[in-house]
């Protein structure tokens, strides 16, 4: 028997926050992990949100627009392929770049998780539309290594440069509520002539304490250099 039509209809977006919500809802899990998927579907909504199908009259249909029951293999791929193709950041407090390998590969499994819910989930209304659908949100080895620049290549197997004080404080800042502890956990203050840092694994002194709206000037007069990248 076919399940009982939905209540409402939802739209990509509309889905996407009801994951959210019933993601939020689990405690089996920890409160880190609920955060960082919550974190990565926010960030996924803002970059799919404008994908489109052209018309043969040149109008646009825009998937934010659509009933989640009408996402099929074709719009599957289209996300897929805007993720792949590492669109820019769109953090308001960052210089724009493509997206990281690592969150090409975390966005494609956070939708994966969000997809095989969906389908297990009535109510929203999608139904996976085929048996295939989770290639879509799978990476090779090989379409991992085809997804790198030249540049990220030959650094490959080098040290990570460090980050600068500056830097660290930017990252502090713009950091969730969670994350402030665990980077004062990660980071811990060393003396360096670059003024560059590395990283360590105790609190530093480095970074502006909660609440601080001085951008941690004071401290980085203290701190000539500290931590580094990991």
């Amino acid at each position: 028997m076919p399940p009982p039509p939905p209540i409402r209809t939802y739209t990509l977006p509309e889905a996407l926050g009801e994951f959210t919500i019933y993601f939020d809802a689990r405690f089996d899990i920890s409160q880190a992990h609920r955060d960082g998927t919550k974190s990565r579907i926010n960030s996924i909504k803002q970059h799919v949100e404008d994908l489109f199908l052209a018309q043969q009259d040149g109008a646009r249909v825009f998937l934010k627009d659509l009933p989640v029951s009408a996402v099929d293999m074709e719009w599957l791929s289209k996300i897929r392929n805007k993720i792949t193709s590492r669109p820019l950041t769109k953090h308001v407090y960052d210089t724009p770049k493509p997206i990281s390998i690592d969150c090409v590969k975390n966005w494609l499994m956070a939708l994966a998780m969000v997809f095989d819910w969906l389908d297990r989930t009535p109510r929203i209304g999608w139904v996976a539309p085929h048996a295939r659908w989770r290639e879509n949100f799978t990476l090779t080895k090989k379409q991992e290594y085809a997804l790198r620049t030249p540049e990220e290549r030959d650094n490959e197997g080098k040290p990570k440069p460090a980050y600068t004080v500056d830097e660290l404080v930017k990252i502090y800042k713009n950091s969730s509520p969670l994350g402030n502890p665990i980077l004062r956990r990660r980071f811990a203050v060393s003396s360096s002539s670059r003024g560059r840092c590395t990283v360590q694994r105790y609190p530093a002194r480095l970074l502006p304490s909660s609440g601080s709206t001085d951008g941690g000037g004071s401290r980085r007069a203290r701190c000539g250099t500290t931590t580094t990248r990991s």
